[in-house]
């Protein structure tokens, strides 16, 4: 009996991807990218799709001329009406358009001026002085009267910056404000309200005792 060796069998290699074929692959990747680069004469050729235009956004001012005017008129109307002083700042932050009434006179602040304290503390942020996370101990002596409910926790707790804000803008909490003024000072605080603009701005400890 007689054996033949036995020939590995020829299996042909894989057919190599033609021209076309990557050429259509990476036309829908071009096109996917905003080009087109096809094999075309032996060499690649790219051509870069010219991006569209961009729309240009018109903001719209959310009163026209003669609401405004007629606004101004009923808060001019109203204002002389009232029995007591008045002070108006009004501007359209989409035109830049102004009205004032009275508006150089000088008011009591009240809880406005935790508006000031608070672009103050985030300036220290800016800064980096402190951060958002930095940690204030409340005390017996920040404990304000009024509205808040950051009066009723108890003593030694520790409260985020970003926390302490949050109350005294969201809820006018006044031991909030107080720990704040603690924290960074009568004197940093005056002098950043100059900073702000604020020329005639005080603040004074007299408003932050205990009630």
């Amino acid at each position: 009996m007689h054996t033949h060796p036995q020939h590995p069998r020829h299996t042909p290699a894989p057919a190599r991807p033609s021209n076309s074929g990557r050429a259509g692959l990476l036309l829908t990747v071009g096109i996917l990218a905003c080009g087109l680069t096809v094999y075309f004469g032996g060499r690649w050729v790219h051509r870069q799709f010219a991006p569209p235009p961009e729309e240009r956004k018109t903001v719209q001012s959310p009163i026209n001329d003669v609401e405004w005017q007629d606004m101004q008129a009923a808060l001019q109307k109203a204002s002389g009406a009232y029995r007591g002083n008045v002070g108006i700042y009004m501007k359209d932050l989409h035109t830049g358009r102004i009205w004032e009434y009275r508006a150089d006179r000088t008011f009591p602040s009240a809880s406005l001026i935790k508006v000031p304290i608070m672009a103050s503390v985030l300036e220290k942020v800016k800064e980096g002085a402190i951060t958002l996370d930095t940690q204030i101990k409340l005390t017996r002596r920040d404990r304000v009267g009024g509205s808040g409910s950051l009066k009723w926790v108890r003593e030694g707790t520790s409260l985020s910056v970003t926390e302490i804000i949050y109350k005294m803008i969201t809820e006018s909490d006044n031991t909030a404000t107080r720990m704040l003024i603690d924290q960074f000072g009568m004197d940093y605080l005056a002098e950043n309200f100059r900073k702000l603009g604020l020329e005639v701005t005080n603040i004074t400890p007299e408003g932050m005792s205990l009630s």
